[in-house]
């Protein structure tokens, strides 16, 4: 079974409060000269990599150590901030109030201005743990995903600041297999991807082909009947338009490319337009064009591809070098966003990390760090 990974994210609340009266008096010192380098920077062209900032305009780095903006591309874009936002494991502030997972599948909320704490009720008390818990962060609330064993499966929870249960919603993730001399449960559901309004959970099981997601609005639910291994965004989203258009997949051992649209009901098959059998996808629609990074999560490299979604066409292709010596163990993750008409690749494998810039209708390169 796939390892089902969450980057962690742990408070700093805590400590940051009980150094808030050593650290006074050295802000009180620089804060002329913060402000004054700060001032020009509520663009949103900084994007934060690694050790650098590079300038998404200008497209020159400055180093992190020397330079922190108000605002940067990452942490204040309304189109992409809750795409680099990682899943809390354990706890999540939230409109001054900090979620915190209990370790008997419970939550409880803490009012950060009052310190009155509210303990949710838990009616999984007593339900067994299968895998990862997890907080994310929607619209109108806080979304509490407990990960139960068997035929408890994913209980899913939204709750406001007070604490008021707005909906409940349950997935089932494993088969219960009976054979005549065995009983067992198969699991196969994982968490996909995520926006303020949708949650998705795919199979990683080839002979179970489903992909649900639940609308973190009204709790409602769609299921598919295909293995979503990775989501297309569209670059016109704002606000409650931060919806998924569509997902990406491609058949075990495979170099083919299908593509579900929802927002146009379109179906596109592109046979072989793949280097290599990929598992992992991300995609952006801006204008007509549908951009997408094709990977392996356990294997290092990359394929960009430009797609024309009005004549079913590649455009233009790109590969990403592959390490020679890759360490071991290996893991590979890619981000996508765009700024513009230029899109922006970050990629994190084990021993390196990278960002590459792309002309969106050519395919251009046109900033790169990859050693």
């Amino acid at each position: 079974m796939p390892i089902f990974s969450l980057f962690y994210r742990r408070s700093l609340l805590g400590l940051c409060f009980l150094l808030l009266p050593l650290l006074s008096s050295a802000q009180d010192i620089s804060a002329q000269n913060a402000t004054q380098n700060n001032l020009a920077d509520t663009s949103l062209q900084w994007y934060l990599q690694d050790k650098n900032w590079l300038n998404l305009e200008t497209l020159q780095p400055k180093p992190k150590a020397d330079y922190q903006p108000n605002l940067h591309f990452k942490n204040a874009n309304q189109q992409y901030n809750y795409y680099f936002a990682a899943l809390t494991i354990d706890k999540l502030a939230f409109r001054g109030h900090y979620f915190e997972i209990l370790p008997n599948n419970g939550l409880k909320i803490i009012n950060l201005r009052t310190d009155i704490t509210i303990s949710v009720d838990n009616p999984d008390a007593d339900a067994p743990r299968y895998g990862q818990h997890f907080l994310l962060e929607a619209n109108d609330g806080v979304v509490y995903v407990k990960h139960l064993s068997g035929e408890a499966g994913y209980k899913i929870y939204k709750y406001n600041v007070l604490g008021e249960l707005l909906f409940s919603q349950q997935i089932q993730h494993t088969d219960k297999i009976e054979t005549e001399k065995l009983n067992y449960f198969r699991p196969y559901l994982q968490y996909l991807a995520h926006t303020p309004h949708e949650l998705v959970f795919a199979s990683y099981e080839p002979q179970k082909k489903e992909t649900h997601i639940v609308n973190l609005n009204d709790a409602s639910l769609k299921k598919y009947d295909f293995s979503a291994q990775g989501c297309i965004r569209s670059a016109a989203d704002l606000g409650a338009n931060r919806v998924f258009h569509g997902f990406m997949h491609s058949p075990a051992n495979s170099q083919n490319l299908e593509i579900q649209f929802l927002k146009i009901d379109k179906k596109l098959s592109l046979p072989a337009v793949l280097n290599a059998a990929y598992n992992s996808f991300e995609g952006i629609i801006k204008d007509n064009i549908l951009t997408v990074v094709a990977y392996d999560r356990s294997r290092s490299g990359a394929q960009l591809l430009g797609i024309d979604i009005n004549t079913n066409t590649v455009i233009w292709t790109k590969q990403i070098a592959t390490q020679v010596q890759p360490p071991t163990p290996f893991y590979n993750k890619m981000w996508l966003s765009h700024i513009e008409n230029k899109i922006i690749l970050e990629g994190t494998e084990a021993g390196r990390k990278y960002v590459q810039i792309y002309d969106l209708e050519r395919g251009n390169l046109l900033f790169s760090n990859l050693k």
